[in-house]
């Protein structure tokens, strides 16, 4: 995985992503992944820098090709058609998470201002919720 920032956002690249495919005939789940993934986070600064968000958006290659038959029934074209599904990334033994962290600390050490405004913002949507 690798971690490069600019200015206010920051990308992990390397990131594994899984989808899980469910057999229709003994619906048992088959997982199936990539690791070409993404996750990008950061801070969104309005051009008044009034407004300040913090984001992390996760960004999945393209899903594999289901398996020809599933790996339990061994049912042939058991996902044909299978519709894609939401990918959950996988966090590589929490490396991805540790990168994020790095992000994050440059960008409240870079923007202290803006990353205060973004904890308030953040603090005001937990506290409707």
């Amino acid at each position: 995985m690798e971690l490069k920032i600019s200015d206010h956002a920051a990308t992990v690249s390397g990131v594994t992503f899984q989808w899980s495919l469910r057999c229709p005939y003994c619906r048992e789940i088959t997982r199936v992944g990539r690791t070409d993934g993404k996750v990008r986070a950061g801070l969104t600064v309005s051009a008044s820098a009034k407004t300040c968000r913090w984001y992390q958006r996760d960004v999945p290659g393209q899903m594999p090709a289901p398996p020809a038959q599933c790996p339990d029934c061994s049912r042939h074209d058991a996902y044909r058609g299978y519709p894609s599904r939401e990918a959950t990334p996988v966090m590589g033994g929490c490396e991805a998470l540790t990168l994020l962290d790095e992000a994050y600390r440059h960008f409240r050490a870079t923007f202290a201002s803006e990353a205060a405004a973004a904890d308030e913002a953040m603090r005001r949507v937990l506290q409707r919720a």
